[in-house]
């Protein structure tokens, strides 16, 4: 029901959706669900696209909410449990708030919004989410595997008509492997806002241009982290004493160096 006059009043009341157009009176001003603050009905249908619009800037990061929770807490559970590597928590903290502060720019990107009229469809998001989330924390760990114990891009391959990369090993630093894994990590999860935020293939949708500046500029952010920082720990080693032979044995010993990541 639209009206603009106190005689409309008791019907916009009464309508299940009460519409007062541009320069009503007060009285149906009061009565109404919707105000139109200009003249016609176009602001209706860009009320409802901003609407959308706004719906889907929320669903796009929900599912970043849950695919990069699966993916961190997965993959890192996956690699201390194989290997027991211990990956430091500062960097998992730098991590979150490089993460928090691209997903913020969110709120201004540019969105398709849904032909359709929209809802919450929980299975669709965490069905989304934890597929991606799970093949992410594989890829890390394939990744790892690859960089810790393989030998695939520090030798020649000339058996694939491949040259050599020209890598050195980097599996006996443990500063280099938690520097490496770090920017595999953070990297590919801030490239993940861009395949969350689109409804289709990533590349057909241009993103705003305030999320592409924070995902460069938190790129350049980690970098130099990573080229300014240091790995601190020194050799421990654990032992105790066999109660049968009276001899030490050692059951830990963990050996880290000191390494400066360029």
């Amino acid at each position: 029901m639209t009206g603009d006059g106190v005689n409309d009043a008791p019907a916009l009341k009464k309508a299940y959706i009460g519409i007062d157009v541009a320069d009503a009176t007060d009285a149906a001003r009061s009565a109404s669900d919707i105000v139109l603050t200009e003249p016609g009905l176009s602001v209706i249908v860009s009320a409802v696209l901003t609407s959308r619009a706004i719906f889907q800037r929320m669903k796009n990061y929900t599912i970043y909410a849950v695919s990069i929770t699966i993916r961190i807490v997965l993959g890192f559970m996956l690699i201390a449990l194989i290997w027991q590597f211990d990956f430091s928590p500062f960097m998992v903290l730098i991590i979150a708030i490089l993460n928090d502060g691209t997903i913020m720019t969110i709120s201004k990107d540019k969105v398709k919004p849904s032909p359709m009229p929209d809802s919450w469809k929980f299975r669709e998001i965490f069905s989304t989410g934890i597929v991606l989330g799970t093949y992410l924390a594989v890829m890390t760990v394939i990744f790892f595997w690859a960089v810790s114990e393989s030998n695939f891009f520090s030798t020649s391959h000339s058996n694939l008509n491949m040259d050599t990369f020209h890598v050195r090993r980097i599996m006996h630093s443990p500063g280099e492997l938690t520097a490496a894994l770090y920017l595999q990590v953070s990297i590919v999860s801030q490239a993940l806002i861009f395949v969350t935020r689109s409804r289709s293939w990533s590349y057909f949708e241009r993103p705003g241009l305030l999320l592409v500046s924070a995902f460069i500029l938190a790129q350049l952010k980690q970098d130099q982290l990573v080229k300014l920082g240091k790995s601190k720990i020194c050799c421990l080693e654990a032992f105790d004493v066999d109660p049968r032979s009276q001899k030490k044995v050692v059951f830990a010993h963990i050996v880290f160096e000191d390494t400066s990541v360029m």
